[in-house]
């Protein structure tokens, strides 16, 4: 496969639900607001490289993150590092100048499950940190 067939398996346009809690991710306190984000994943073309004994690419995407109610607005070039084996899966993280975000990405015979944390970077959101995705 090539690096765009397998960067296109995962770029799309992903609405979902955001919840921003108080505590952190390793001990989540209660919810302080919901919202919703909307992560963008496009590929522009270029190489792979590849990392641990072939069983990672490496790839160049462009990220557009943006929040319904707490009008965050980013977007740039992060590595998405797609994970080579039986379940499709691919991860990445996109630093901004107003979140930060962890994602993870699960390719379905028909969908793109995602879901991952947001970190704020300045003091205007809600809180410290929101989740999403599969959000329990």
């Amino acid at each position: 496969m090539t690096p765009a067939e397998h960067a296109g398996a995962f770029t799309g346009t992903y609405t979902l639900p955001l919840v921003w809690r108080e505590g952190s991710s390793a001990e989540p306190g209660p919810t302080v607001a919901e919202d919703e984000i909307v992560i963008e994943i496009a590929y522009e073309g270029g190489p792979a490289v590849r990392r641990d004994c072939q069983s990672e690419l490496w790839i160049d995407v462009v990220v557009h993150v943006t929040t319904r109610d707490t009008n965050v607005e980013e977007m740039g070039t992060t590595t998405m590092v797609v994970h080579r084996g039986e379940r499709r899966e691919a991860s990445l993280n996109f630093v901004g100048n107003q979140v930060a975000i962890d994602a993870v990405l699960s390719r379905t015979s028909d969908d793109v499950q995602i879901d991952g944390t947001l970190t704020a970077l300045f003091d205007e959101l809600p809180s410290s940190w929101a989740e999403y995705g599969v959000v329990p």
